[in-house]
């Protein structure tokens, strides 16, 4: 029997990791990412998850101050697509008006990214925005921005920006559930039936991007070569 403490994944942010798409916990990018660190590592791993469908960047920062956060080895999240989802008529009247929320985007991430770090021990990894209606200018600009402006200022130390819109650009139809033809006008009123989260598949290759980073960071030093994990 394995009587070594356990190591610590915590799950932070929106739906995606939540698990949303995934039909079972186990097939979420945070449940196979949990059984590829056991294989990697040969340690065994606890998981935390915080993450609740919706929460947007203004949310996570409230939690944050609110919610007492476990130590962690390694903290993993997705967030920022409810806050485009939430602005998308603001941003389709007014698109000169983005820059300004973004701004507010970044700062309430800022905030909640340096509370994590203060409350727990680990290393935090962040993935980028995907874009899920690749046909729409509109989307394809607007998440463009918010990477730029919001995620990719948060790397720097032990925060690490895992490119998921490089993964799953030109894989949309096959990683997102629901998928249809990846346009706005796919959205539906019902949050969580729009066309916008990962599938079992693209939930599977989120958590290898996830394992890769982890591992050509540093931040777990595999028992075996990483190049041979593969989420099952």
């Amino acid at each position: 029997m394995d009587t070594s403490i356990p190591e610590v994944l915590l799950g932070m942010g929106d739906s995606i990791t939540a698990g949303v798409g995934a039909g079972r916990p186990d097939r979420s990018y945070v449940g196979q990412l949990t059984r590829c660190l056991h294989e990697a590592t040969a340690k065994p791993w606890r998981t935390w998850i915080l993450a609740r469908p919706g929460m947007r960047t203004v949310d996570l920062m409230h939690q944050t101050r609110l919610e007492p956060l476990p130590q962690a080895n390694i903290v993993v999240m997705t967030i920022g697509g409810n806050d485009l989802l939430w602005r998308a008529g603001t941003v389709i009247v007014r698109p000169d008006r983005l820059p300004a929320l973004l701004e507010q985007s970044r700062r309430h991430l800022a905030a909640a990214l340096a509370r994590v770090k203060t409350q727990t021990s680990g290393w935090v990894f962040l993935g980028s925005v995907y874009n899920p209606y690749p046909e729409s200018h509109l989307a394809s600009w607007a998440v463009a921005e918010f990477n730029e402006r919001v995620i990719f200022p948060q790397a720097g130390g032990r925060t690490v920006i895992v490119p998921l819109h490089l993964l799953f650009e030109g894989r949309q139809p096959e990683w997102i559930e629901g998928y249809r033809r990846g346009r706005l006008g796919d959205r539906q009123r019902i949050p969580w039936r729009r066309p916008v989260h990962p599938n079992p598949a693209g939930h599977r290759a989120i958590a290898g991007a996830f394992l890769e980073a982890m591992a050509t960071s540093g931040a777990i030093q595999p028992a075996r070569d990483p190049g041979r994990l593969h989420p099952a």
